[in-house]
């Protein structure tokens, strides 16, 4: 079949792809000057007559459906009477090409599913079915994020016909192949799950020689035992996978949501307990307990899978020891035995063998009967911001007390000042006896008093002040010092923000003070410090949102990391050096690899030209800012993005910004690793640098 030159508006340039349901064409929209990609299905599917009016609504539902993670449809159309739908042209390739038959890893698996669920579970909120989902469907861009295409292509193909039976075998619900009309999302569920199968073994569930037999064993046949081709993954996989493809729609996941999170559990049950065994091991060659010698569980006990089909019950019941178990191992690491102790009870109302649970907590039961060796000093820190909020919310539960290593500083320290006063009285017992001779051998009275007065023991409310002697009767009189006991100084002041202009560093961790910034939350925007970053949401597509630093600064360079973890292309991240709000200047990067800056003086704004910038990745994007003078400029991933004048009164505060593109779409940007210092040469080398614009028009 030749390539035609142009179906409706679209110049044609390139055959993509042909398959059963349709042929793709690289093609470009010359009203908007953009690459597109043309879906033309197969002649047998035109509509008649009576059939066009159902296939244009059914296209226009298509096209109205919008998500972050779902590839638009731009238009729609006849060509010779074949259907064709316009669509946003995928640079990155399929799925299919992505994994090239190999299995993927589990952090990859989460990676790629996550947005695609959410994007599911949206269109099934609208009551529209993929029915044709595969991993020829899932399609990257030029950042590898993953997008679902041709979403109710198997619909608008059987809107044409009056009986059939549409999808590709390899991934067929068993309802979809019994030709039950009444579908509804948990056959995509099925798909996602085979296609969950196939990407952690790199192999299809099902293979045959035809596709009659294929579809034979979606009905007929159990799930095949996934371990048997990925033996690295933990047995709970195998109940993810049966649950997903159960024959029964009503066993399976209600959502692709809760798929997804099966896995997400399952990813993080796996990385706790490899990590927490593993700092649990090296805590433990620190000391020289013994622990009890656990006995392996042997290759046998593990192989053999049921071929049965579990019920929900036993899969949340596996689900929930395996998380148990991760936090289980997490306060292990922590050395928090209590806590250890109390999940291990919970792990054991589900099972009262599970693992080596046993075994931990005997051990977690020995470490808190073991006594408490005493501190040579201690520092009281004082509890602020997010550490004084968690106290509040997560009080001790009140249980009776040993003595505290700080009771038995004060007992020593009250010893020592009662043996000391009791030394102040000797001593002056002493003094006054030979001050006494020294009047029997004639001195004269004026001298009498004076050192009658050296010997006058002075006492305030807070200081005893002893009488000086000789260095012959300090030994006389003075016992074995007692050991300095070092306290802290009671009127020292608690550790405060650096002044302004000074370097400041927050890597956002627990012990990072939130007191550092304006944090806020209104309806256009939230932000909060946690986990190790800054989390940013942006939800008004009016409102560019950005949170301050408290310190401000004349001159500074700024450096920190940005990852846009939700909103994809429609998500901003930026940096502003904010006078007073109704002044700043700043620049905002778009997750579409587009940028633009924006300068405002007294209220007024006026915004540059889009800039293109190259983010190779959503993730770990270092953003370089930067002011000295009256001059500022951005720099993302080394690449200007904009430069310009300060024209509002010196001094301003560095500030971290988000918005959406849509009101859609939610943004959530991150930050972390945050660095103010003084402008640096790469820093006042940038203040002149001239960013790449796309051409007007």
């Amino acid at each position: 079949m030749s390539v035609p030159e142009k179906i409706g508006r679209y110049e044609i340039l390139d055959e993509l792809g042909r398959g059963g349901m349709a042929v793709v064409y690289l093609a470009r929209d010359p009203y908007m000057a953009r690459q597109v990609a043309v879906k033309l299905l197969p002649r047998q599917f035109a509509p008649s007559d009576s059939l066009q009016a159902r296939f244009q609504r059914e296209a226009r539902i298509v096209a109205s459906l919008e998500h972050p993670a779902i590839v638009p449809v731009h238009d729609f159309g006849e060509y010779n009477e074949q259907p064709f739908l316009v669509m946003r042209y995928m640079i990155g390739g399929s799925l299919k090409g992505h994994a090239g038959g190999e299995p993927l890893a589990l952090t990859e698996v989460v990676r790629i599913l996550s947005p695609l669920a959410n994007a599911l579970d949206k269109a099934h909120s609208q009551h529209i079915i993929h029915r044709d989902l595969k991993p020829d469907n899932i399609l990257f861009d030029g950042d590898k994020n993953p997008y679902l295409s041709d979403f109710g292509i198997a619909r608008l193909a059987q809107g044409t016909q009056t009986t059939s039976i549409m999808g590709t075998p390899a991934y067929m619900s068993p309802e979809q192949i019994k030709g039950d009309v009444q579908l509804d999302g948990r056959s995509d569920i099925y798909a996602l799950g085979v296609i969950l199968f196939e990407m952690l073994s790199g192999q299809q569930p099902y293979t045959a020689d035809t596709p009659t037999q294929i579809m034979m064993k979606h009905v007929l046949e159990p799930v095949p035992i996934l371990l048997d081709l990925a033996a690295e993954l933990p047995p709970t996989t195998q109940l993810i996978i049966e649950k997903a493809m159960a024959k029964e729609r009503d066993d399976r996941y209600a959502t692709a949501e809760a798929l997804v999170q099966a896995v997400k559990e399952l990813l993080t049950a796996s990385q706790s307990a490899e990590v927490g065994a593993a700092l649990a091991a090296a805590e433990m060659q620190k000391t020289i307990v013994e622990y009890p010698e656990l006995t392996p569980i042997s290759p046998e006990t593990i192989v053999e899978e049921p071929s049965f089909m579990p019920s929900s019950v036993d899969v949340d019941r596996e689900a929930q020891l395996a998380a148990q178990y991760a936090r289980m191992q997490t306060a292990v690491a922590a050395s928090d035995w209590v806590e250890v102790l109390a999940i291990g009870a919970q792990i054991q109302t589900l099972d009262r063998h599970y693992r080596d649970v046993q075994a931990i907590m005997t051990e977690a039961q020995s470490r808190l009967t073991q006594p408490v060796p005493p501190l040579q000093s201690e520092v009281i820190v004082p509890v602020e911001g997010e550490a004084m909020a968690h106290a509040q919310a997560h009080p001790a539960p009140a249980t009776e007390k040993a003595p505290t290593s700080r009771g038995r500083q004060i007992l020593v320290l009250g010893c020592a000042v009662i043996i000391l006063i009791v030394l102040c009285l000797v001593l002056l017992v002493v003094a006054g006896t030979y001050f006494n001779d020294e009047m029997t051998a004639g001195d004269s009275p004026t001298t009498d008093v004076m050192t009658s007065s050296a010997g006058v023991v002075a006492a305030t409310d807070d200081t005893i002040v002893v009488p000086s002697s000789t260095p012959q009767q300090a030994a006389e009189v003075t016992p074995t010092a007692e050991p300095t006991i070092e306290q802290p100084d009671p009127t020292a002041e608690p550790a405060q923000p650096p002044p302004a202009g000074e370097p400041f560093s927050d890597a956002f961790d627990s012990k990072s003070s939130a007191d550092n910034w304006e944090l806020w939350q209104d309806e256009s925007a939230e932000f909060r410090i946690g986990d190790g970053q800054l989390t940013a949401v942006g939800m008004d597509e009016e409102t560019l949102s950005w949170v301050r630093l408290v310190n401000a600064y004349d001159a500074f360079e700024a450096t920190v990391d940005a990852d846009i973890v939700e909103g994809g292309s429609s998500a901003f991240f930026g940096f502003v050096f904010d006078g007073d709000g109704d002044n700043y200047v700043g620049c905002f990067v778009q997750g579409d690899n587009s940028a633009y800056c924006a300068e405002s003086l007294n209220g007024e704004t006026e915004y540059g030209d889009w800039a293109i910038v190259d983010l190779s990745v959503l993730r770990d994007n270092e953003i370089l800012f930067v002011v000295y003078g009256d001059q500022w400029a951005m720099a993302v991933n080394d690449q200007c993005i904009g430069s310009g004048t300060v024209d509002f009164p010196s001094g301003g505060q560095p500030a971290l910004a988000v918005t959406t593109e849509s009101n859609e779409v939610r943004a959530v940007v991150t930050y972390d690793n945050l660095v103010v210092r003084s402008p640096t040469d790469q820093g006042l080398d940038l203040l002149n640098c001239q960013a790449d614009y796309f051409e007007s028009g």
